[in-house]
């Protein structure tokens, strides 16, 4: 519902997606434009995506700094941080999102933020 309130998906994607527990994986692109890449039915498979979206960004060089960033999702975080650690990171940290960007995504919101070459 946050998403649609700020203009990110249209009411009628926000209400149906909340009915059957869609969840868009967001993805910042080159000119700085939130996109929406893919959707996942179910919180579980939202967090392997972002798993499988570093990975494969990462080309398997997992020592790097990752960040974890979440609304309000701490247990969610924390499983995605574990997920993470289980495919060969070391170097983890988790902390919330702030006010500015809580208030466009609102509680649920998980973030993951690596350095690569490619966006």
């Amino acid at each position: 519902m946050f998403l649609h309130r700020g203009g990110r998906v249209s009411k009628s994607s926000a209400v149906l997606g909340g009915l059957i527990g869609i969840k868009p994986i967001l993805h910042v692109d080159d000119e700085g434009h939130l996109v929406m890449v893919t959707k996942k039915r179910g919180r579980k498979a939202a967090v392997v995506e972002l798993a499988d979206r570093l990975q494969e960004g990462l080309q398997g060089e997992m020592s790097q700094p990752i960040y974890i960033s979440h609304g309000d999702c701490a247990a969610d975080a924390e499983a995605l941080a574990e997920l993470l650690r289980e495919r060969g990171a070391t170097n983890i940290a988790c902390a919330p999102i702030g006010t500015v960007i809580g208030s466009h995504s609102g509680p649920g919101t998980l973030a993951l933020f690596f350095l690569t070459d490619k966006r």
